[in-house]
């Protein structure tokens, strides 16, 4: 974020009604808010060091989420172990056809926001990786 754009920003909330403003790119994060006593903004932008974001692994299709390949009896991921951007995570269930849902990016699998059986929808968030 340049020196600019910040400026821009800072001018467009004292102008609006906002009490607050968060704004997050890159991995770096700028926060603006008014002080109560009306003395000016404050902002923070930690640029020297950025923040670890979260991603999320989306269905891609309708069906109902397994944790495990029904013939096998070991979930493949479980929470809190490392995955490579295409190894596979989940499957998802139509009828007889299991579709492998595989890791969109590189990280940890932070947390399930979904359950074994599920029914789940088109680009509905099924996994935190960090």
């Amino acid at each position: 974020m340049s020196p600019d754009f910040i400026e821009q920003i800072i001018n467009l909330v004292k102008r609006s009604s906002l009490c607050a403003f968060e704004f997050e790119q890159a991995g770096t994060c700028l926060r603006i808010s008014l002080e109560e006593r009306g003395s000016g903004l404050s902002a923070c932008s930690p640029a020297a060091t950025p923040a670890r974001t979260v991603n999320y692994l989306s269905s891609p299709a309708m069906g109902v989420l397994r944790l495990k390949h029904p013939q096998r009896d070991e979930v493949f991921c479980a929470v809190g172990s490392e995955v490579k951007e295409g190894q596979v995570v989940a499957f998802l269930q139509n009828d007889a056809l299991l579709e492998e849902i595989k890791a969109s990016s590189s990280g940890v699998l932070l947390a399930a926001l979904v359950e074994d059986g599920d029914i789940i929808g088109y680009g509905q968030k099924l996994f935190e990786i960090r």
